[in-house]
């Protein structure tokens, strides 16, 4: 029985010398990529674009063809809902500020309750739902997993193949977005608007406004002033130095969130050719951090992570490199506030209970969620087992994710908290799946 077993998964492993495992891996690719196309293009073809009051007056939008994003004002500081004149059989993404919410079929009509808080100057994206979107993302993530194991990395056809997909991933997320991307901001009206925020005047002032626009002007200020306490001191201003330094270039701040999102992959792409043995091992690495949306959707913004991932990988690589070259070097850790170890169900189911959500929604599902996450993780949790039962001392990236994953269990939850550590997790999850391989090859 024993030497059917082997003899079985000798014939097995010799697909790797056919052609048909290059086409269904191409075929995963160009479903993926498919699946990235179809969420983006266009809303228009479905329904055409009519917001309304909950009282029927019709609400103004500015919106502009082949785009799924719509910018409305909104006037009233009251609790109510409003009405999109969508196709109601068509299922929809549709986020406020950059947050997911449910919405509910009424009369032909999509329902939306708005926030207190939403009211100003809204941005209401939209998108059509892949309800196969869950399917998809698991096909993709075996796929890679599979020419993985069949070390099939190492052929330079799916090396290019990977290569090109990664290129018209990205692409299709900046034509996609472009319109969001390319946005202007008007400094003087977020000044204007800042100063009759809550931040200035407190509770019950007319304003509310969000952490991007906060970033803005405070990374303006920055570089015009030298202050950095003047707007936003709690948080550290490097991250905003650099914002301002490219709002000194342009006055879309957002193709400077896009910038970093390319640093960040290109500095990926350096640490993952450092710390992996094996240099064809970076594209599967690749394959997982561009697929996974919380990296791309974080161009979409302006936020402090991304200048904080892109340190925190410049300092690994300079760990790297120091220890190699025997030379000491200092890192730096902060602690936040506490709390009670959510990021683990962000991580795992890509959802969360909250307390501060509405009535209508107690549990707030996160789009960025990936498959690929939790079972990376699982992947990584075994990869600790591993150098558990070899007497192993941990590496650098297993220390990273452990102690930043218990800073987080102690802190806030939010999906773009993980950007910083999913880079670290998909390493050491494909290099463990590597070891994997290479120990059931010596049994083949």
């Amino acid at each position: 029985m024993k030497k059917l077993l082997v003899s079985y998964i000798k014939e097995k492993m010799q697909i790797k010398n056919k052609p048909a495992i290059y086409l269904i891996f191409g075929l995963i690719l160009l479903i993926k990529l498919y699946a990235q196309f179809e969420t983006k293009y266009p809303i228009f073809k479905h329904s055409e674009i009519k917001i309304y009051r909950g009282n029927g007056a019709l609400l103004p939008i500015s919106v502009k063809e082949k785009s799924h994003l719509l910018k409305i004002e909104l006037e009233n500081h009251l609790n109510q809902n409003i009405y999109i004149d969508l196709n109601p059989d068509i299922k929809w993404n549709i986020s406020i500020k950059g947050e997911r919410v449910n919405y509910i079929n009424s009369q032909g009509k999509i329902e939306i309750p708005l926030k207190s808080y939403d009211w100003g100057g809204v941005d209401i994206t939209i998108q059509k739902k892949i309800s196969y979107k869950f399917i998809i993302d698991l096909i993709f993530f075996t796929g890679v997993i599979v020419m993985l194991f069949l070390q099939l990395f190492n052929n330079k056809f799916i090396q290019y193949v990977s290569v090109v997909f990664t290129l018209l991933y990205l692409s299709i997320f900046i034509y996609g977005n472009w319109q969001y991307l390319n946005e202007s901001i008007n400094l003087d009206e977020l000044s204007w608007r800042y100063s009759q925020s809550q931040y200035v005047m407190g509770q019950g002032s007319p304003i509310i406004i969000g952490d991007e626009q906060v970033y803005v002007l405070a990374a303006s200020q920055y570089v015009k002033t030298g202050d950095p306490v003047s707007i936003n001191f709690e948080h550290p201003p490097l991250g905003k130095y650099l914002y301002g330094l490219g709002l000194m270039l342009t006055d879309k701040p957002r193709l400077i969130s896009l910038a970093f999102v390319i640093t960040s992959l290109i500095l990926f792409i350096w640490l993952a050719k450092i710390y992996l043995i094996k240099e064809f091992l970076i594209y599967p690495e690749v394959l997982l951090f561009i697929s996974n949306d919380i990296f791309l959707n974080l161009a979409k913004t302006v936020m402090l992570d991304l200048p904080q991932l892109i340190f925190l990988i410049l300092a690994s690589i300079s760990y790297i490199l120091a220890v190699k070259k025997n030379k000491l070097i200092w890192f730096l850790g902060k602690k936040d506030s506490l709390g009670n170890g959510g990021i683990y169900l962000v991580l795992i189911l890509g959802k969360i209970k909250t307390w501060w959500a509405l009535e209508y929604q107690k549990t707030i599902s996160f789009e960025e969620w990936n498959i690929s996450w939790p079972l990376s993780f699982i992947a990584f949790i075994f990869s600790l087992w591993q150098s558990f039962r070899q007497k192993l001392r941990p590496n650098f990236v297993q220390l990273w994710v452990l102690g930043y994953l218990f800073i987080l269990s102690l802190g806030a939850i939010a999906p773009n908290l993980l950007v910083i550590v999913l880079p670290f997790i998909f390493i050491e999850s494909v290099k463990f799946l590597d070891n994997i391989s290479q120990v059931k090859s010596k049994y083949v």
